[in-house]
């Protein structure tokens, strides 16, 4: 249940901290995550790249890009492993 929490305190804390309009050397054309929500009229997608310790996230296709804190991603994607690797062999 923890880690339940973490993930939702994690995606919660996302917060912009700066943009940029140019996606070159923002690792967003391979990403290294990408989240998709549906919410029963359209689906919403964003895109994390990194490059060097910084992290970008890009919604939609927008042409701004915004930076997040690093931290925080990294706990997210920790809290996402760990809930995957629990769910191992579950139906």
């Amino acid at each position: 249940q923890g880690t339940v929490s973490d993930l939702l305190t994690g995606l919660v804390s996302f917060r912009a901290e700066r943009f940029t309009t140019s996606l070159e050397k923002t690792g967003l054309d391979t990403p290294i995550a990408t989240v998709t929500m549906f919410d029963g009229e359209r689906d919403e997608r964003v895109a994390f790249g990194r490059s060097a310790d910084v992290i970008y996230a890009l919604a939609n296709q927008d042409a701004v890009a915004s930076t997040i804190e690093t931290a925080v991603f990294e706990n997210v994607m920790t809290a996402v492993a760990t809930l995957s690797n629990n769910n191992e062999g579950t139906p």
